[in-house]
């Protein structure tokens, strides 16, 4: 692994829960019960590019629609806007959902209200082969009901700030969100809170595989 020193924005990480229950004015995603109705065969399948940074596939595998929405930019209102978007118009009940992941981070609020939704729905989350997924790209991430990551693939962690100081308060709320999800939060810990909050820890998709961040690995 390679610590780099980057500049970042000086936000706070946190989980998904913990967001929505500090943040009592967060926005929930529709649920998906907001999907279009209407017959599988009717729907539409190929590819929609919904903007530069979220596209969205719908193809059957298997007899199965699979509805791929992809995610790769800035974590912020307008990409939380735009996969809620992508789904409703795109999806059907019954669908499985796979998102693939990757940023450089973004906001953490907004972040939230996707894991959220991933949550509830229970989609599968990738970083895709050579793709980098850090700060808040993880929290959306971690939120998978599965959770794959390319060998090649980068996941990025870095202390929580207020300001130019730590935030031991949302280190706390970040290392239990990995430790919901199962993963080795003890090492995940001592990883975040080695480096200053102005840089970044960048694990490879193998470590992030071994420590339990992603549960499974791909090429």
């Amino acid at each position: 692994m390679t610590i780099i020193r980057v500049g970042m924005v000086a936000a706070a990480l946190a989980v998904a829960a913990c967001a929505q229950s500090h943040d009592p004015t967060l926005e929930r995603l529709p649920i998906p019960d907001c999907r279009l109705s209407g017959p599988a065969y009717d729907a539409p399948m190929g590819t929609f590019s919904i903007s530069d940074e979220v596209t969205a596939y719908a193809a059957h595998i298997d007899g199965q629609r699979v509805l791929t929405i992809s995610l790769n930019g800035v974590f912020d209102d307008k990409m939380a806007a735009e996969f809620a978007m992508a789904d409703r118009v795109y999806g059907r009940p019954g669908d499985v959902l796979i998102v693939t992941t990757e940023g450089p981070g973004g906001y953490v609020l907004h972040a939230a209200r996707m894991a959220i939704y991933i949550r509830d729905v229970g989609a599968h989350t990738v970083v895709p082969k050579g793709g980098e997924c850090a700060s808040a790209c993880g929290i959306v991430f971690a939120a998978g009901r599965s959770r794959s990551i390319s060998g090649s693939g980068s996941f990025g962690l870095h202390s929580a700030s207020r300001g130019m100081a730590v935030d031991h308060e949302f280190n706390d709320m970040l290392v239990g969100m990995y430790a919901e999800i199962g993963a080795d939060a003890e090492a995940i810990e001592l990883l975040i809170r080695s480096a200053h909050p102005m840089e970044m820890i960048w694990l490879s998709g193998y470590e992030a595989h071994s420590l339990g961040i992603a549960t499974e690995l791909i090429d």
